[in-house]
C-alpha cells in the first residue's frame, strides 16, 4: 500500500470509493501503458509494489472529465505477527495442555517460543499489573501462581485476533460451541487460557517471560 499512495500523491484526486476501495485520478498519457489495443484495462508497469491496474471511468465529482480508476491486483493478506498465549494453572493440572497444544498447530499456528514455569505471586503481579487496583487482582495472581503453567508464543497472520477468536470469551459458559475456553474452562477464574488482545500488550507480555534468543 505504501507504493500505491507514493505514486497516487503525485496526482490531484478526484474522489474516493470506500466501498471499492478505489482512487480516481487524472493521469498524465506518458504513464498509461494499454495491454492492448482491444482492451480497456491497463497495466501500470513502472508503478512501485502493489501491482497497480486502471480501467477509463468519468471522475464522480467532475461531471464529463475523464480520468482513470486504479485499483490493487494483488490479493490483501494479514500481516504475520507474534501474541502471547498461557496454557493455566487450571488446563495445566487437568491434562489438557497436550490437547490444547495440537488444537493450536491445527489452527496453522506456529510455536516459536514455548516453556513451562511456575510463577511466584510478585512474578503473576508484574505480568497482571493492569489489573492492580481491580477488586479481582489478589484472586487472579493467587490463581496464577498456583501451579505450573505453559507460556507460549504464537506466530501466524493475524496472530492476536485469531487466537482470540479461537479461545473464545472470557466467561466459558458463554463461550461459542468449539472454542478452547468453552472446552477446557470450567469458570472465570478457571479458564484454562490466556490471550494478548492487542500489539502493544502482545509485545509486553512476550518480553516479559521470553529473550529474544528464546524464540525460534
Amino acid at each position: 500500500m505504501a507504493g500505491f499512495l507514493s505514486f497516487a500523491s503525485e496526482f490531484s484526486a478526484a474522489t474516493v470509493d470506500t466501498r471499492a476501495r478505489a482512487l480516481y485520478y487524472r493521469v498524465p498519457h506518458e504513464i498509461r501503458q494499454p495491454v492492448c489495443a482491444a482492451a480497456p484495462w491497463m497495466i501500470l508497469s513502472n508503478v512501485p509494489a502493489p501491482v497497480l491496474c486502471a480501467a477509463p471511468c468519468d471522475l464522480a465529482d467532475q461531471p464529463g472529465v475523464k480520468g482513470f480508476m486504479f485499483f490493487n491486483t494483488l490479493k490483501e493478506e494479514k500481516t504475520v505477527e507474534r501474541t502471547f498465549a498461557i496454557i493455566k494453572p487450571d488446563a495445566f493440572a487437568a491434562g489438557h495442555a497436550g490437547r490444547i497444544l495440537t488444537c493450536i498447530y491445527e489452527a496453522g499456528f506456529t510455536v516459536v517460543g514455548m516453556k513451562k514455569i511456575w510463577l511466584s505471586e510478585v512474578q503473576a503481579g508484574g505480568f497482571y499489573h493492569v489489573h492492580r487496583d481491580r477488586p479481582f487482582f489478589a484472586d487472579l495472581t493467587a490463581f496464577m501462581s498456583s501451579g505450573p503453567c505453559v507460556a507460549l508464543v504464537l506466530e501466524a497472520p493475524g496472530a492476536i485476533a485469531r487466537w482470540r477468536e479461537r479461545m473464545g470469551a472470557t466467561d466459558p459458559g458463554t463461550a461459542a460451541a468449539g472454542t478452547l475456553r468453552r472446552e477446557f474452562g470450567t469458570s472465570i477464574g478457571c479458564n484454562a487460557l490466556h490471550g494478548s488482545d492487542a500489539p502493544d500488550t502482545a509485545a509486553f507480555e512476550i518480553g516479559y517471560f521470553f529473550s529474544g534468543m528464546e524464540l525460534l
